[in-house]
């Protein structure tokens, strides 16, 4: 009896962990719309990238506990090659289990900022100090 008392015990752990866990399931559930909303909202801004739609090509996480979402992915230029990073940071807009689309907080590409509806600023200023020592 006593190996059965004691298997249950490191199940336990991993229940309180379960909330944290959920949050994975809806990038990894929604990942391919996320893509293609955060290629979509891209492509309002520039013409000449190669942008990839393959969702391993792309770096997806939780931005904030609001929902809002980062995705990041390097794109090409299209006619110097040069590589470089795109970050759009975007809250899904969801139709029951479905996402419909996105709403863009912030969009840049390399160097070039081309949206921000100051929703990332709290979020921005947190890691701004945090690189700085603050």
């Amino acid at each position: 009896d006593a190996p059965a008392t004691s298997s249950p015990a490191p199940s336990e752990p991993e229940e309180p962990s379960a909330p944290v866990e959920s949050e994975p399931d809806f990038i990894d559930e929604h990942r391919t719309d996320i893509v293609v909303s955060a290629k979509m909202i891209l492509d309002r801004f520039i013409t000449d990238y190669k942008i990839p739609l393959a969702t391993q090509l792309w770096t997806i996480a939780k931005f904030d506990n609001e929902g809002a979402i980062a995705a990041m992915a390097d794109i090409t230029e299209k006619s110097t090659d040069a590589t470089v990073i795109a970050v759009v940071v975007l809250t899904p807009v969801m139709d029951g289990e479905s996402m419909t689309g996105a709403t863009p907080h912030y969009v840049s590409v390399g160097d070039t900022l081309y949206g921000d509806d100051g929703y990332c600023d709290d979020v921005f200023a947190i890691l701004e100090g945090i690189g700085s020592g603050q």
